[in-house]
Formats: structure tokens, C-alpha cells, sequence
């Protein structure tokens, strides 16, 4: 008898923990589909609120995407530990461009600051001569072959004389920096000498102040030239979210 009543107490207890089983199962199911839904609903508020913020000049969409195991546990901890927002089909006075953006450290309630935000901004000729203005320049920048291309006057013995020339971009926070790597002139007659101008030309980069075009607070962290397009990384520490940030400029 003992035996058979001792059977049956395991039996019991086996029934016992595999509903408790089934129970935590349901609950665990549960609980990530409604931080599955909590996700989706938080991503379409976010990008719905970035697109209305978005100047007049800018048309086009925001996605974006929440990073992390748990949605829910990341709105508990008061952090949202990664967003990534893309644009789509963003173009700026018509001058089409591809942006995303990566946040890290992100208060829940969009208000605060966020603690690190890496964005890339992948334009073409139109939107290059948008982002980068150069004092004294004629015509448009070009980009061929993973340089600048560009037009221009320089003083030499008295005359001013026309230049086109060719150039590296380096990133320095607020500014680029045009390395000079080819310069040829446009000499009136064949007997003056003018390597010295050309020297001139080649001899430092060309500083181009950038900080108006962008957010107080965001740096040009890096700039590379392709075929036919430019990319430009961005970079910004501890940066607050609110309108008036977003909408104040550096100054040059």
C-alpha cells in the first residue's frame, strides 16, 4: 500500500509541474508578444514623431527599428539601449540623399538627452554643393574618382589668376579639410612662371566651415569620397532632444 500510494503522490506531483510548466510557458509567450506589439506600436510613434519635426525643406519618410532583448524592460530601466532610423527617399530642397542614424542611451519619454548618436549622410554632386560651400569658388564642386573637383581665383604678383583644381576631404569636427592634390591655372600668355602659384595652391588644406549646415553639438567625424557620391559621418555626445536643438545650427 505504501508503495502505491507513494506512486501516485510522484504521478500528482508530475501533474502538478507540468501545468506549472504550461502556466510559465503561457506567461513567457505572452509576455514577449505584448513587447512584440509595445515595439511596433513605440517604432511607428517614433518615426511618426521625427517626420513631423523634419524642416519644411526636408520631404520624404523616417523608419525606425528598437534594438534590444526586451522593449518592455527597456522602458522599465528608463533607457532605450539602441534605436536605428532610416531615411526614405529624404531629399532636401529636391537634392536627394540616403541618411540613417543610430541612438544610443535614449530616454523613453523623448525628452532628455541622448547619450550617443552616430548618423551618415551619403549625398551625390547636387547634394555635396548643399552640405559644403566654399568662399571664392566658381561653379559647382565635382566629384571624380574619389576627389573634389573645383574652380577658383588666386592673387599672384599682382594678378588675379583662375585655378581649377582637385582635392582629399578629411573630417575635423565643425569643418572639412580640402587637401589639395592637383592644381592647374589659367595662364594669360606662356612666359610667366607660375609654379609658384601652383605650389600655393598644393602647399595647406583648404579649412570649410561646416557647423552651420548642422545641429549645434554634432561633429563631421569622418568623409569619404566614391564614384559620383560622398559620405559623411556625423557624431554627437550627450545630445538633447527637444525642437529648439534640433533646429539650432552651429555658427561659422
Amino acid at each position: 500500500m505504501s508503495g502505491g500510494s507513494a506512486d501516485g503522490s510522484r504521478r500528482t506531483g508530475l501533474r502538478v509541474a507540468g501545468w506549472l510548466l504550461v502556466v510559465v510557458v503561457g506567461l513567457v509567450g505572452l509576455y514577449f508578444l505584448a513587447d512584440s506589439i509595445v515595439r511596433r506600436v513605440a517604432e511607428d510613434d517614433i518615426a511618426a514623431s521625427i517626420e513631423s519635426e523634419l524642416p519644411e525643406q526636408v520631404t520624404g519618410g523616417v523608419s525606425a527599428e528598437i534594438r534590444g532583448v526586451s522593449v518592455l524592460a527597456q522602458y522599465a530601466t528608463g533607457r532605450m539601449e539602441r534605436i536605428e532610423l532610416t531615411g526614405d527617399d529624404l531629399a532636401v530642397d529636391g537634392v536627394p540623399l540616403e541618411a540613417s542614424l543610430v541612438l544610443t542611451g535614449v530616454p523613453p519619454s523623448g525628452e532628455g538627452e541622448v547619450e550617443h548618436a552616430v548618423g551618415t549622410l551619403t549625398l551625390d554632386e547636387a547634394g555635396l554643393n548643399e552640405f559644403i560651400e566654399l568662399p571664392g569658388t566658381d561653379g559647382s564642386f565635382t566629384i571624380d574618382d574619389g576627389t573634389i573637383g573645383y574652380a577658383g581665383t588666386v592673387s599672384f604678383l599682382g594678378l588675379e589668376l583662375g585655378y581649377t583644381a582637385s582635392a582629399t576631404a578629411e573630417a575635423a569636427g565643425t569643418e572639412v579639410l580640402l587637401q589639395p592634390v592637383s592644381a592647374s591655372l589659367d595662364a594669360a600668355g606662356g612666359s610667366l612662371d607660375l609654379s609658384g602659384a601652383v605650389s600655393r595652391l598644393l602647399d595647406e588644406p583648404i579649412a570649410v566651415c561646416v557647423a552651420d549646415r548642422l545641429p549645434a553639438g554634432v561633429e563631421v567625424v569622418g568623409i569619404t569620397i566614391g564614384d559620383g557620391s560622398a559620405t559623411v559621418r556625423l557624431d554627437a555626445r550627450d545630445f538633447p532632444l527637444d525642437e529648439d536643438a534640433l533646429g539650432t545650427t552651429g555658427t561659422c
